[in-house]
């Protein structure tokens, strides 16, 4: 079949399933870069719109790649770049007043309608230009930003004029979470964000949603898993699989996958620590990417934090402190910026190989501490004490050392030596909401009809076998297909994440 019959063929299948006349709608956009996660995305909205009744309309990319792609799976659609030009010019002259005016600090509190929408854009720019900080505004920043307040202002004339009663967002960070935000003032109930590697949805219905992390497990969610032994057991089961590598994700493939594994004593020996001394990781995240996704965050990005924990450690003589690369930092273009930031400090701790297995940290480290990366579950969930900077979806459930301020933060960095391992009950606690995390709503993404790739970062994909699926899923009626049952229970569950208590 040639393009222009594929083509074709969506557009029928949506004229069939999706041509939904209502004035309430909604709403969803296609800002990505491959078209496996456009029609991933897409996908949702469309089925959300035909079990809701809601009329779908997709915001299209300034760019026109991909544009006919996109307007064959959903007829109705927003283009963005002439709504831009609007939004310039309907707000030139705050948006001169700003390209003028912004510094660092200035961008990271930016408040527009009574929204943080600073911190979406400082992220923004960190991630297009594949930074680890910002320490001056140039001009090229400069214009991100008046482009980011720009889109602020175009998809804020989206709320005004439609009657939007429901958004889904592939993401809820850099842009879109300009949209996110928008979700919450005008309470327009909020499904964000669609994960594609594992399927995870989060919806958000009132605005006290708003305040938590999108995938956070709550006391209340604990106490409802009706047998805690078997979901214990679960979960070990499940970190057996990931600490081997044989789950299909980016960070945990290049963690786990393929690496010797180092007895503590053979890795103490290799890297000339006092195994007298309490062992204490620096985890670093990726450096540009979304640092201000958990809440609370403690400092302004990922690089400040990882400069000022290095310092106030330093001071710490009871301890051995040892840092590793993020296994992914290829993908980001960030091999070798942990080397550059401990040159530039002169910083004397010990850094660990990259190439080295992430078990052979977890079975060796004491403590560990970190913003709110995956790592800390890992370890919580081994028994081992970890430190937090920010409010990740596993914090405040009683296994983590939590703080609320950077001098709450300090004192405890200071005094980690003394921490012991986790009691049983802690431990035990860290596993149910691992088992929370990734186990209970595990799915077989292939069942989904969004495609039989699944999706995960460095990944390349085959638009011909993207098109063959696309095909045959059009075989079948929407309202007979899995995901359609799937997301309906989503919206019919009483609880923000859709878990299905066993």
């Amino acid at each position: 079949m040639n393009s222009k019959d594929f083509l074709s063929n969506n557009m029928q299948y949506f004229n069939e399933n999706f041509d939904i006349k209502s004035d309430e709608i909604i709403l969803f956009e296609s800002f990505y870069p491959i078209k496996n996660l456009i029609y991933g995305i897409t996908k949702v909205g469309l089925t959300l719109s035909s079990i809701l009744n809601l009329k779908p309309i997709c915001i299209l990319p300034p760019s026109n790649k991909n544009h006919d792609f996109i307007k064959s799976l959903c007829k109705n659609t927003i283009n963005s770049r002439s709504l831009l030009l609007k939004s310039i010019f309907g707000n030139f002259t705050f948006l001169i007043t700003i390209f003028f005016r912004i510094d660092k600090m200035k961008l990271l509190n930016l408040t527009i309608d009574g929204i943080n929408i600073g911190k979406y854009i400082y992220d923004a720019i960190l991630i297009r230009n594949k930074i680890i900080s910002i320490d001056k505004i140039n001009f090229k920043f400069r214009l991100n930003i008046i482009l980011d307040l720009a889109f602020y202002f175009c998809f804020k004339q989206l709320f005004l004029k439609y009657n939007v009663k429901y958004l889904v967002l592939g993401d809820n960070t850099y842009r879109h979470g300009l949209l996110f935000e928008l979700s919450k003032k005008f309470n327009v109930k909020c499904i964000a964000p669609v994960n594609l590697n594992s399927f995870k949805l989060s919806k958000f219905i009132c605005k006290d949603d708003y305040y938590e992390h999108c995938y956070s497990i709550t006391n209340k969610y604990l106490k409802e898993i009706k047998n805690k032994n078997e979901a214990i057991r679960i979960a070990n089961d499940y970190f057996v699989k990931r600490f081997s590598g044989s789950i299909e994700q980016h960070d945990i493939l290049n963690a786990f996958d393929n690496k010797k594994i180092k007895t503590k004593e053979q890795f103490c020996i290799d890297y000339n620590l006092d195994q007298r001394k309490k062992i204490v990781a620096i985890i670093p995240h990726i450096f540009c990417d979304a640092p201000h996704a958990y809440p609370n965050t403690l400092y302004s990005d990922y690089y400040e934090w990882f400069v000022e924990t290095v310092k106030i450690l330093s001071k710490n003589l009871n301890i051995n402190i040892i840092v590793k690369e993020h296994p992914s930092a290829h993908l980001y273009n960030e091999e070798g910026k942990l080397d550059e930031i401990l040159k530039k400090y002169n910083f004397n701790i010990t850094r660990i190989n990259p190439n080295e297995n992430q078990y052979s940290l977890i079975q060796t480290v004491d403590i560990v501490v970190t913003c709110g990366g995956t790592i800390g579950l890992e370890f919580s969930c081994t028994g081992k004490p970890v430190i937090l900077a920010a409010k990740p979806p596993y914090s405040n459930l009683g296994f983590t050392i939590d703080n609320k301020n950077i001098d709450q933060y300090k004192e405890n960095l200071l005094n980690c030596h003394l921490l012991e391992n986790l009691s049983r009950v802690k431990k035990e606690n860290a596993l149910l909401t691992a088992y929370l995390s990734y186990c209970i709503n595990e799915i077989d993404i292939t069942k989904l009809e969004i495609g039989s790739e699944i999706i995960s970062l460095g990944k390349k994909y085959s638009d011909n076998l993207l098109y063959e699926n696309i095909l045959d899923y059009q075989k079948i009626k929407i309202s007979d297909q899995y995901i359609f049952s799937y997301l309906k229970d989503f919206l019919n569950n009483n609880n923000r994440l859709g878990i299905n208590f066993k």
